[in-house]
């Protein structure tokens, strides 16, 4: 949400006025400018939409008055399951390239998290383990990625090195013959 955005504002505003509505608590929007300023600035970090879908959330089992770590408990919970999403479909990327790039090839990912957790595990690793592996090998992918994902990396300088250029990496100084993975 944006201080700056007066709509954001007016719909956060609207929005405490109607929770706390349905908990007996009467919301002035214009006498209670310090209590929706708390409010506001310590969900900043998330959409309006978001904050919105989370106090909608609460409704459904709060009994009392939300608090502020109620509500960004959900909003913690909401994008820990994105994030595991978004893990997932690129766990599925990697493996995609394994099978079309192969890791005999450098590869540079383009998501700069992908790419990140890709040199943590090792690409040439991930291209030969075993199928009884491969279950153990996702699961530390997307926990990887999730803890990735909470730094807010941007970019991702990093080139995985395929069997092919490990030995001539130094010749080659890590930019020959490397394959960058766009997304389809």
């Amino acid at each position: 949400m944006n201080k700056n955005n007066t709509q954001d504002l007016q719909e956060f505003a609207i929005t405490m006025q109607n929770v706390f509505k349905m908990f007996k608590f009467d919301l002035d929007v214009t006498q209670d400018i310090n209590f929706l300023e708390v409010w506001f600035n310590l969900l900043q970090d998330y959409s309006i939409q978001e904050v919105k879908q989370a106090f909608y959330k609460y409704l459904t089992f709060g009994k009392f008055a939300p608090k502020p770590s109620d509500i960004l408990e959900l909003l913690n919970i909401a994008n820990n399951k994105n994030n595991t999403l978004i893990a997932e479909s690129e766990w599925n990327s990697v493996m995609a390239a394994i099978s079309e790039v192969g890791t005999y090839q450098n590869i540079k990912f383009n998501n700069p998290i992908t790419n990140e957790v890709v040199n943590i595990m090792g690409w040439q690793y991930l291209g030969n383990m075993l199928e009884t592996s491969e279950q153990f090998e996702r699961k530390r992918f997307i926990e990887l990625y999730q803890q990735l994902a909470t730094q807010n990396i941007q970019t991702s300088d990093t080139i995985n090195i395929g069997f092919y250029n490990s030995n001539n990496y130094v010749l080659f100084d890590g930019k020959k013959n490397t394959h960058l993975l766009t997304n389809k």
